[in-house]
This record gives structure tokens, sequence and C-alpha cells, in this order.
């Protein structure tokens, strides 16, 4: 019975501390990255609303089904109805706002997910091998 030398067993590529270390590292600058550019893209996209709001997407799809002649809010009281409507640039004014108010909630979001990222990384370079 022979005992085999520490040379021919298969030798492990690294600790598993070392592994969890890279992973959460790669995921934490991945997490980072995905959030600056989600943030520039919507940066353009409230840019271009507020230049073009006739070309912006979500407004010229909103602006083709709103006319000036309707009616955007009706109240019904005793005395009779009140009627709330608008023209188009108050309408397109009240949509560009509408759409920067969403992104905004939407940049909100990606700012925590930017957090998330810098702390998974803080906490990577903070363990020891």
């Amino acid at each position: 019975m022979s005992v085999e030398s520490s040379e021919n067993l298969p030798k492990k590529s690294e600790p598993p501390k070392n592994r969890s270390k890279k992973m959460i590292l790669a995921i934490g600058v991945i997490l980072v990255l995905a959030g600056a550019a989600t943030l520039i893209a919507i940066a353009y996209l409230i840019t271009d609303a507020l230049i073009n709001p006739e070309d912006f997407g979500p407004i010229n799809f909103l602006l083709d089904k709103l006319t000036g002649t309707e009616r955007a809010i009706t109240i019904t009281t005793e005395s009779g109805h009140f009627i709330f409507g608008f023209d188009q640039p108050v309408g397109t004014l009240l949509l560009v706002l509408m759409c920067i108010w969403v992104l905004s909630a939407v940049t909100g979001i990606i700012r925590t997910i930017i957090s998330t990222g810098l702390k998974l990384v803080d906490v990577a370079n903070s363990w020891r091998n």
C-alpha cells in the first residue's frame, strides 16, 4: 500500500472565501455600471423631452389621443357642470412634466441600485483573504 504524494492530488483553484469576494465584487461593479448607464439614458430622455416634446415617444402618443376640445376633468355639481379643458401647448407642458416626474421616480430606484452596488464593492474590499 503506497501513500500518494501531495503533488499528484488535484489542487483547489482558490479558497471559497476568495471566490465569494470576487463574485460579490463583480456583482457590485455590474450594478454600478448598469445604473450609471441607465441614468445617462434617462438624462438623454429628459433632455429630449424638454427640447422637442412633440418628437418624444410617450408625449407624442398621448398628444395624438388628446385634442384641444376634449374635456380633461368634468365635475357635476348642483348648479351644473364644471368642465376643465386645455389647449395643446398646455397639454404638452403637462405631459412633459408628467413624464419627467415618472422618470425621476425611476431615477430614485436606479440610485438605490447604484448605492447597493457600491456597498457590495465596499464589503468585498473589506474582506480579508
